[in-house]
């Protein structure tokens, strides 16, 4: 049985490594309104964490078209659940996981997510 440490200390590194020089921020609306996006899975080619004025929270990486976009507070965990998954982030690694940016409607605001897709 793991000790409270091993268990609780999983999100301290990052197992994806990224020259992020060149690389541009864009957010889920711009991306999910781009031409170049409707319907299309994205690939993903990592993720980093990063603590901003709402807390930690995942940015994708996409280095086919150079980009980082930050997720959604909500998917935070899963995000730290896939670090502490090694076959989850050799998947990632292999390039057989992707994205479809996704809008919803909450609270009578426009809002954007995504959802993972196998490739």
């Amino acid at each position: 049985m793991a000790s409270f440490a091993q268990k609780y200390n999983t999100c301290t590194g990052n197992p994806f490594t990224f020259d992020l020089k060149g690389y541009t921020f864009t957010s889920l609306k711009e991306l999910f309104n781009s031409e170049e996006s409707k319907n299309k899975v994205h690939h993903l080619d990592g993720f980093y964490f990063t603590r901003g004025k709402f807390g930690l929270h995942a940015v994708v990486v996409m280095s086919d078209v150079k980009k980082r976009v930050d997720m959604p507070l909500y998917l935070t965990k899963t995000f730290v659940d896939i670090v502490n998954n090694s076959e989850a982030v050799n998947d990632i690694k292999g390039g057989k996981v992707g994205f479809i940016v996704r809008k919803y409607e909450s609270h009578n605001k426009e809002c954007y997510s995504i959802t993972f897709e196998d490739k």
